[in-house]
């Protein structure tokens, strides 16, 4: 499976239906969108890493309850860390930093479905990557629409944020409500839709 099969055909978000909360309702700006993708990424690989290690002293009947302790053991760590060091993201992801372990094992349990003969890691990457790529895309349409601005990332005492929109170009403020949030997204489904039917259609009409 190529990434481009996974972002279209296959997308975790439009096609599939999976973290469908945190792309609502953290896609209002950039940062929180791209770190959003990037944690859940990174909770995919250390999650099938720490599973790899410990799988064999545990049996296959509780494996899952295993995987979505280690899942939850490496979201309360992350906590910690943003609690620490940056309080502001921290706060702007809210609930929905603990319940990323749940977005992140049903991922992980897309991955173990599609397993086949590819590797594990390959899948698990592309499947990060995909999500990644939906939610920071989702997050700067919706900043730049709704805000005009384009906020990369926001610390304690210093913003890199872009001006996007200048007069007379005005903002939305609709796409940056959740009711924006959720209009746009059921736009994009049905734009990912019609890409997948097209995408079908082609390979049909291409067979010998």
């Amino acid at each position: 499976m190529s990434f481009q099969e996974r972002m279209i055909v296959k997308n975790p978000v439009f096609s599939l239906g999976l973290g469908i909360g945190p792309v609502l309702a953290l896609s209002y700006r950039f940062d929180t969108a791209w770190v959003t993708g990037v944690l859940s990424l990174l909770l995919i690989l250390l999650g099938k890493g720490s599973v790899r290690l410990v799988k064999d002293a545990f049996p296959s009947a509780i494996l899952w309850y295993v995987r979505i302790t280690i899942l939850t053991f490496w979201i309360a760590l992350m906590e910690i860390v943003f609690e620490a060091y940056l309080p502001g993201l921290r706060d702007s992801l809210g609930i929905y930093l603990p319940l990323l372990a749940v977005n992140t094992f049903l991922l992980e349990a897309i991955v173990f479905g599609e397993q086949g003969d590819q590797n594990e890691w390959y899948i698990s990457l592309l499947l990060g990557l995909a999500y990644l790529g939906t939610i920071a895309f989702v997050g700067a349409f919706r900043e730049i629409v709704g805000s005009g601005t384009l906020t990369v990332i926001m610390l304690p005492g210093w913003t890199l944020r872009y001006v996007i929109l200048t007069k007379p170009l005005q903002p939305i403020r609709f796409f940056i409500l959740p009711a924006g949030g959720l209009i746009l997204y059921g736009y994009l489904k049905a734009g990912f839709r019609l890409m997948v039917t097209r995408s079908n259609r082609r390979r049909v009409e291409e067979e010998p």
